[in-house]
């Protein structure tokens, strides 16, 4: 599926939604990068967005602001928690740097001590 996240590659954040238990989505802003058609965030190892994604990996993601108000449409995708030895990390890693630069160098001072987990998102449904 060439270019399914067009709409997203000039945005600053993007908002992802995950779902509870109940089926209810959440929302959240994230950075992001995508390398090769395929979307990569990090977040904190024990957060609930990595809880939600192992129980229910199909997402929405829709460009938004820092604050988390959808500014264009959605699109549909499967996320992958990825293990820290995984081969994709690294490209993620430096398209992550390379877009948020210092900012995200301080989060990583901040929260570094907790742990970061990365997560793919493929763009589609979840395959069968």
């Amino acid at each position: 599926m060439a270019d399914a996240f067009t709409n997203l590659k000039e945005a600053d954040h993007v908002s992802v939604a995950t779902r509870r238990r109940d089926g209810t989505q959440v929302w959240t802003p994230v950075w992001f990068a995508i390398v090769e058609e395929r979307l990569f965030f990090r977040t904190l190892q024990e957060s609930g967005k990595i809880k939600r994604i192992r129980r229910w990996p199909e997402v929405e993601l829709a460009p938004c602001t820092a604050e988390g108000e959808i500014t264009g449409p959605t699109a549909t995708g499967f996320a992958r928690v990825l293990e820290p030895e995984d081969p994709l990390i690294p490209a993620a890693d430096s398209e992550l740097q390379k877009r948020y630069g210092a900012a995200r160098d301080e989060m990583t001072r901040s929260y570094g001590h907790v742990g970061f987990q990365y997560v793919l998102i493929q763009p589609g449904p979840l395959p069968a």
